[in-house]
């Protein structure tokens, strides 16, 4: 439950990183983020709300892969998995969705040059 609920807070997050992208330098509408709800401590939620902005989403992200990959090192160190690889391996998923994460944010918050938009107008306007 702990596992998922972290997980879950990290997606979230990541999600509303990216989605903040489009807003203008503001932080989405609360009844919009209110839709990617997840449960949080009250430790969690002051960690979260914090921070603001496109650079508050990024430190967000770190602090809850820091958060689950504790859990899964605590239940690690418990000896609560077979192998004792499972940190190691939980590290490199976490790695690589951050990796993958931050590749659509750099997508997101980039300005696409003129002439592209001026060339997908012309498309969207010839396919219609």
């Amino acid at each position: 439950h702990e596992f998922r609920r972290l997980t879950r807070l990290l997606f979230v997050c990541a999600a509303r990183d990216l989605s903040d992208s489009a807003a203008d330098e503001e932080d989405v509408l609360e009844h919009a983020a209110s839709r990617l709800q997840c449960a949080m401590t009250y430790a969690e939620q002051a960690a979260v709300h914090v921070t603001h902005s496109r650079h508050g989403h990024v430190l967000r992200v770190h602090v809850a892969t820091l958060w689950l990959l504790n859990l899964v090192r605590d239940a690690s160190d418990q000896g609560l998995f077979d192998s004792s690889d499972v940190y190691k391996e939980a590290e490199q998923v976490i790695d690589s969705f951050k990796a993958a994460w931050l590749k659509a944010r750099n997508i997101a918050y980039s300005e696409m040059p003129n002439s592209m938009i001026h060339l997908l107008r012309v498309l969207a306007h010839a396919l219609n």
